[in-house]
């Protein structure tokens, strides 16, 4: 069975509009690099479902997994 990770629409326009603050006031590299993390993180998670901590006070079934660590 080939596991996924998929993104909701609200997730991608946290992620969009997070990059964008960080390009405006940061840089466009440390845009990319946030960028870059959060798609070696969903990797991580395809690979490792089970990873991170469970977060059942806020919805069942959820996990957190930190950005870095």
């Amino acid at each position: 069975m080939s596991n996924f990770c998929r993104i909701t629409r609200t997730a991608s326009r946290d992620i969009e509009n997070i990059m964008d603050y960080l390009a405006e006031n940061v840089s466009f590299e440390t845009a990319e690099s946030f960028l870059e993390k959060i798609n070696a993180k969903f990797k991580l998670l395809v690979k490792f479902p089970k990873i991170g901590r469970g977060r059942d006070e806020l919805y069942l079934g959820l996990r957190s997994v930190p950005l870095e660590d």
